[in-house]
């Protein structure tokens, strides 16, 4: 039961992680689009 609650809260870190990674991708995305226009 423990090692199932661990790899519960990796799996959350790891989402979270990408979430972020995703927002900045966008963002960066976001302002290159703003330079190139």
């Amino acid at each position: 039961m423990r090692k199932f609650h661990d790899s519960i809260c990796i799996r959350i870190e790891v989402s979270k992680k990408g979430v972020k990674m995703m927002i900045n991708i966008r963002r960066s995305r976001h302002e290159v689009g703003e330079k190139l226009l």
